[in-house]
């Protein structure tokens, strides 16, 4: 028979037991050590308690979790807190309790085992994870739901997420060239601007490099588009240019960066957008400095994958 990793040679008394308090709420350690040893759950047993909602559950495990190993001789219930734990052993002092006492909110002793708490953890982090997916697509849902703004419709071709179909060529007279891959995701929630984030990593090691996020609009009756752009490099611009069918040309407007930006400064920025008959994207970047000329910098493609 298998030993539970936290039981002695006798499996009959878990291990650190000599960390115990010399007394524990009004009764001497050879008294309270027996009678608090172990776990205890609520009426019902562990699942009833914790049936309710996956909250409870994971409220209870984060209470188990934080208590010190002596406390972890009790199991403290979803409603109570860590704090809570010396009280709860103190009233766990009088004895185990009957079941007629635990339909009062009172403990009763439970031989749960070790594996059966880290299938309870594992059970927990399953819940939490597919709460937050359900919340995650609960607001997806709801943004797909939502009209694109007139204003902004001449960009619906945009809409959607687009990663690199090869890695992407970086060149600037200043530094050696490079390869990387990128992801562009734009999107809206009904107002009369497209939000996109674009994340680039080198391509061999897939290090996260450069991040851009913004909003584009459109001058209401016109073909006129503006980026505004943040970029992680500390540089954030307005570009403005125009829109042409499926095509979209871009140059800055307005320069601003940290004031311990790196040298030497970026002074102008070019950026054009097609849409190309193979629904493919093509993005090109050219760049100027404060010693270096507008030059061609990036160059990539992207297919939709979603």
């Amino acid at each position: 028979m298998s030993m539970s990793p936290n039981q002695d040679e006798e499996g009959t008394e878990p291990r650190g037991s000599e960390h115990i308090p010399e007394v524990v709420g009004n009764l001497p350690l050879s008294t309270a050590a027996q009678q608090v040893a172990g776990e205890w759950v609520q009426d019902g047993g562990l699942e009833e308690a914790f049936e309710p909602s996956s909250r409870t559950l994971i409220d209870a495990l984060h209470s188990y979790s934080s208590c010190s190993r002596p406390e972890r001789r009790v199991w403290v219930g979803g409603h109570r807190a860590p704090g809570e734990v010396a009280a709860v052993k103190s009233e766990l002092g009088r004895g185990p309790c009957t079941k007629a006492e635990c339909k009062h909110g009172h403990y009763y002793r439970s031989s749960r085992s070790l594996a059966r708490r880290l299938q309870l953890q594992r059970r927990a982090r399953c819940l939490r994870t597919a709460v937050r997916l359900k919340r995650f697509r609960t607001y997806v849902g709801a943004a797909r739901d939502v009209p694109l703004n007139p204003a902004v419709l001449p960009l619906d071709w945009l809409l959607g997420s687009w990663e690199s179909d090869e890695p992407g060529e970086g060149s600037f007279p200043t530094i050696p060239p490079f390869r990387y891959t990128e992801t562009l995701h734009f999107s809206h929630v009904g107002q009369p601007a497209i939000n996109f984030t674009f994340n680039a990593y080198h391509s061999e090691t897939k290090k996260p490099l450069h991040r851009e996020c913004g909003f584009i609009r459109i001058q209401p009756g016109t073909n006129r588009a503006a980026f505004i752009i943040a970029q992680n490099s500390g540089l954030v611009e307005i570009e403005e240019g125009e829109l042409s069918g499926h095509q979209l040309s871009l140059q800055s407007q307005a320069l601003a960066r940290m004031s311990f930006a790196k040298e030497p400064h970026v002074q102008q920025i070019c950026r054009l957008f097609q849409l190309r008959a193979d629904g493919k994207l093509e993005q090109t970047v050219s760049m100027a400095t404060g010693d270096q000329p507008l030059t061609q910098h990036l160059h990539i493609t992207y297919r939709r994958s979603s």
